[in-house]
């Protein structure tokens, strides 16, 4: 069951946007996020409080949905990608920034202080990797974070985008 939700259009900055718990130390925390993104194409994590998201979109909106759950759920069919991880909330906050560190939104008491399971979905991402956009159009890519108390191990589950595939170093079919 959906406990709460959050609905916003994210500003992708250089192809990407990071969501971070804002009590957790930085230092010493490992500027990899993108590096280990490129492995499965879409999220990395530095830090099991930091996630890096690879967007479609280079610069312009999308469309961003987080659910907080009371436990697991499904994602369902319509996403093209689908990665699994661990996310550590210390505060139980959520910030949201562009690539540059700008401010998009912080959700205060999302989560409670502890382990959770992440999905991150995606889907239009190479649509919206196929023209330019600006900060005013409508979004031509969604992502969907849904996040449930306690510790999981992480998964890749579905990766069929073109985007990812490229991002993975897989050849063009």
């Amino acid at each position: 069951m959906i406990v709460s939700t959050w609905t916003g259009l994210v500003p992708a900055e250089e192809g990407t946007y990071t969501f971070f718990d804002p009590a957790a130390a930085w230092e010493g925390v490992p500027l990899n996020g993108f590096d280990l993104a490129t492995a499965n194409g879409f999220i990395g994590q530095g830090a099991p409080w930091a996630v890096y998201v690879i967007t479609g979109c280079l610069f312009g909106p999308v469309r961003l949905t987080i659910e907080v759950h009371d436990g697991p759920v499904a994602a369902g069919d319509q996403w093209t990608e689908i990665v699994e991880s661990e996310f550590v909330s210390h505060s139980g906050t959520l910030r949201l920034i562009q690539w540059g560190g700008e401010h998009i939104a912080t959700l205060e008491g999302l989560l409670t202080p502890g382990p959770w399971g992440l999905r991150a979905c995606a889907r239009g991402r190479d649509l919206a990797r196929s023209r330019e956009w600006g900060p005013d159009d409508e979004p031509a890519e969604d992502h969907l974070l849904q996040l449930w108390p306690g510790p999981h191990q992480g998964a890749v589950v579905r990766t069929t985008d073109t985007l990812g595939a490229t991002m993975r170093g897989e050849p063009r079919s």
